[in-house]
């Protein structure tokens, strides 16, 4: 089985799967997760 990257590790270290989360909340919380990387 594939290993997950350090990225995606990082990105989904502050989500908690068992709590429904306001859209608000989630848009923030997806926006501190996303990093792009571009040459």
């Amino acid at each position: 089985m594939a290993k997950r990257g350090k990225r995606y590790e990082t990105a989904v270290s502050d989500i908690d799967y068992e709590s429904v989360y306001e859209p608000q909340e989630a848009v923030a919380i997806a926006k501190r997760g996303a990093t792009a990387k571009f040459d």
